[in-house]
C-alpha cells in the first residue's frame, strides 16, 4: 500500500460526494480506497504492527466512518487492547486507537 501518514480510508465511490473539501489539501493517493478492498490496508498494517509494536505500543488509525467499527473489530481479533473509537468534530466515528497487549 502507499506511505503516507495514513492508510486511504474514502471509497472511490464517494469521490465527487459534496463533502470532500478535503481532497483539495491531500494527495488523491492518500485518501481513495478501491470500494471492492476498503479494509486492506488497515488489515495489513495491524499485522505488521503486531510484530514490531513494543508492549503497550499504540496503533492510531483515521478511518471512514463506515469502516471505524470494523477497524475496531479486526484490532480486537488481533488481541489489541483497550480499543475505543473517537468521534471527530462533528460527532462521526472517526478515529480507532488501541494497545498492544503485553
Amino acid at each position: 500500500f502507499p506511505s503516507h501518514d495514513n492508510p486511504p480510508y474514502i471509497c472511490e465511490s464517494e469521490k465527487r460526494g459534496p463533502s470532500l473539501s478535503v481532497s483539495i489539501f491531500a494527495p488523491q493517493i492518500a485518501l481513495f480506497d478501491p470500494d471492492k478492498s476498503p479494509l486492506l490496508c488497515y488489515e495489513k498494517i495491524i499485522e505488521q504492527a503486531s510484530r514490531v509494536l513494543l508492549p503497550d505500543g499504540a496503533l492510531f488509525f483515521e478511518c471512514h466512518f463506515k469502516y471505524a467499527r470494523q477497524v475496531a473489530e479486526m484490532m480486537i481479533f488481533s488481541s489489541y487492547s483497550k480499543v475505543e473509537i473517537i468521534n471527530d468534530l462533528s460527532g462521526k466515528q472517526r478515529m480507532v486507537l488501541g494497545y498492544k497487549t503485553l
